[in-house]
């Protein structure tokens, strides 16, 4: 979860600052993979209501509220897998044009091509090694509009 965090925007002072506080509230180490976490892509937010049905998020870092409105079509980058608690998936939303995903079921929850499974790093590494995108994505079997996506957002400058 951290790392899917990282990809969508939040620095690590954020996170360490935010993590720490959501685990004490939570009671729970593995807080993070929770339904009560989400993000605006600049902070961690925590959910302090009671209950699932009217969420009341804060800001996890210093418990500053914020307006649910703005921060609602974040929350459908998580999937979350009924009953359990812990989500089971995260959609990340910087490959723009490639449905890229973290699940811990698949490369040991690493980021993969959602549809074909094929790690985000392996497609990299053959790039880097010189090989076009017709090519890389022939030889995963993938579309090459998701193989550009991959490579323009994993080379893209980002902000710290």
């Amino acid at each position: 979860m951290i790392r899917g965090f990282r990809e969508l925007g939040l620095t690590p002072g954020e996170l360490r600052k935010s993590v720490t506080r959501i685990r004490r509230i939570a009671g729970d180490e593995y807080a993070l993979a929770t339904r009560r976490v989400a993000t605006d892509g600049v902070s961690l937010l925590i959910d302090m209501a009671e209950s699932f049905e009217i969420p009341r998020w804060e800001r996890a870092r210093d418990g500053q509220g914020v307006i649910s409105e703005v921060i609602e079509r974040y929350l459908k980058f998580v999937h979350w897998d009924p009953p359990d608690v812990h989500a089971t998936r995260l959609k990340l939303i910087t490959y723009q044009g490639a449905d890229v995903i973290i699940d811990p079921r698949f490369a040991f929850g690493q980021p993969v091509l959602a549809r074909d499974k094929v790690r985000v790093g392996d497609i990299l590494d053959v790039f880097w090694a010189g090989e076009s995108y017709q090519k890389i994505a022939t030889e995963f079997g993938v579309r090459p509009g998701e193989v550009e996506a991959v490579i323009r957002s994993a080379t893209r400058p980002r902000a710290a």
